[in-house]
């Protein structure tokens, strides 16, 4: 039971890896985009 229960908190790690690299790529697009504007 231990080892499923540390294999699901690092699925869940990586999903929210994955959403944080999600958002910060968004987050420095919208950046570049702001900072082109005049």
């Amino acid at each position: 039971v231990i080892v499923a229960r540390k294999k699901q908190h690092y699925v869940d790690n990586e999903k929210f890896l994955g959403v944080m690299t999600d958002y910060r790529e968004k987050y420095l697009q919208a950046k570049d985009e702001e900072e082109e504007l005049p």
